[in-house]
């Protein structure tokens, strides 16, 4: 969205609140109510990017706003019982099927779950848990106009091709190495298959320490997770992208907000010392167009995903003795971007999504305490 940000950088932003609860009930002279209830999602696009790159919140619409906005728009009483009813048509890819209608079409399996051991000759074990979604692209547009099913490739079989290929990798690889082999697989062993489209979840399977000793066999479940999507052509070209989902920050202090825009909406007070937290979703591209740009390093994928993931935590905390100070979640999130296209020229773009995890004070005052509870410098957070 702002081209030249900061050493030729391109960043695109939006900003703003999900997961606005509202109800709204109107009352009838006839004595019949009627009632909706909403979840709200709503992206801002605006021109903040000193959010950003500099912390000037000025052009931030907080999100406690937006909330008391949602909250505030919906007393207004509308007189209308149905706004609309959409019907959306949406099939596509072939063009001229049955009267005039584009149809776009894929056929595939989602959610087959997979685990694989490795085990070393020096006695350690290796493990992984992956969730696989398939999609193929083919020409098998007769099993939707006539019933002709001969070029389609049944879900059973797509299942039943993840746990082969599986057991044929005889070394421990990384979860893109794995999609690339089945998107590879299906545009070349299926003659109509123009296109494999493969998403992979892979668990954080974390070896265990004890005594200060890494465990040959014990694995612990991490929160965060490892994901892919490949997609393969038949002509031989590729699209790789790798991401983190789940990964969960916080800290208690070297955070603020203020500055931002205030209105008759909003009720949020500003602030130079909070909590902040977060749940990390990340997502980076590869410069790597065919299978033979891919640098034939064993598990380089998964040393680029431990790579980016620390690095990303480590701009986010800052020093471990003082830290860094965030003014907004907007600058945090830029300059962990910024730094993960530093520090890896291989990744060509990356996208984050970093929502507010409220950590809100709670004001105990009483007749014999009429100021928040503290002891000492710690105040008491829900």
């Amino acid at each position: 969205m702002a081209e030249g940000v900061g050493s030729g950088l391109k960043l695109e932003q939006k900003h703003g609140k999900s997961r606005v609860r509202v109800s709204r009930v109107w009352r009838e002279k006839d004595g019949r109510d009627s009632i909706v209830e909403w979840s709200v999602n709503i992206s801002l696009l605006s021109d903040c990017i000193p959010a950003y790159v500099s912390g000037d919140n000025s052009g931030i619409v907080a999100t406690d706003t937006i909330k008391n906005t949602v909250s505030l728009i919906t007393r207004i009483r509308f007189d209308v019982s149905l706004l609309m009813i959409v019907l959306d048509l949406n099939l596509s890819m072939a063009e001229g099927v049955g009267s005039g209608l584009k149809l776009e079409q894929k056929h595939g399996k989602s959610r087959v779950r997979v685990s694989r051991v490795w085990r070393e000759k020096d006695g350690r074990d290796s493990i992984v848990e992956w969730s696989v979604n398939i999609s193929l692209l083919s020409d098998c547009i007769p099993a939707y106009v006539s019933g002709d099913n001969s070029a389609i490739v049944a879900t059973d079989t797509i299942k039943n091709t993840v746990y082969v290929k599986a057991k044929e990798c005889s070394e421990l690889l990384s979860v893109e190495d794995f999609a690339i082999i089945l998107g590879t697989h299906f545009t070349t062993f299926y003659p109509h298959v123009t296109a494999a489209l493969i998403k992979i979840v892979e668990k954080s399977w974390e070896r265990v320490i004890i005594d200060g000793q890494p465990h040959n066999h014990g694995f612990k479940l991490g929160s965060d997770k490892h994901t892919t999507e490949v997609t393969v052509r038949k002509a031989g070209d590729l699209h790789v992208t790798s991401g983190i989902e789940g990964l969960a920050l916080l800290k208690t202090t070297q955070s603020g907000f203020e500055g931002f825009i205030r209105d008759k909406y909003t009720l949020l007070p500003e602030t130079r010392e909070r909590i902040v937290a977060t749940e990390v979703s990340a997502s980076w591209t590869y410069p790597f167009g065919y299978l033979s740009h891919i640098p034939v390093k064993p598990l380089f994928f998964t040393e680029r995903y431990l790579g980016v993931k620390n690095l990303l935590t480590k701009t986010f905390f800052g020093p471990p003795d003082v830290g860094v100070y965030s003014p907004s979640v907007q600058s945090t999130l830029y300059f962990m971007a910024k730094d993960v296209l530093s520090r890896f020229p291989d990744i060509a773009s990356i996208q984050l999504r970093m929502p507010n995890l409220h950590f809100l004070p709670v004001n105990l005052q009483s007749k014999d305490n009429p100021t928040m509870v503290k002891v000492g410098s710690i105040s008491y957070w829900f």
